[in-house]
């Protein structure tokens, strides 16, 4: 009977070992996505989806320093925003 109990709690131990070890991995993968995330750039079209806001808004935060907008020199070259810095944009860092 005592063998019974040593041989649980032992499973039952390595269990829940085994749930921690998974855990941790689990909240690293969601770090990891999280930076890739943040390092993301976004097109105009794509900040107005994601913020709902219209685009003289977020022309106008450009000109007030608050987002900075990354654009190559060319004829029809597009604007790019960072998703880190519209995050902090919207939340209001």
């Amino acid at each position: 009977m005592k063998e019974k109990e040593e041989v649980l709690t032992k499973i039952i131990y390595a269990d829940d070992v085994t749930v921690n070890r998974i855990l941790n991995i689990l909240n690293n993968k969601n770090f990891i996505q999280n930076q890739e995330q943040s390092e993301k750039y976004m097109t105009m079209k794509e900040v107005e989806s994601f913020t709902k806001i219209g685009r003289s808004t977020i022309l106008r935060a450009c000109g007030n320093g608050k987002i900075h907008k990354y654009q190559h020199n060319g004829f029809n070259s597009k604007m790019l925003f960072k998703y880190s810095e519209i995050q902090n944009w919207i939340n209001g860092n």
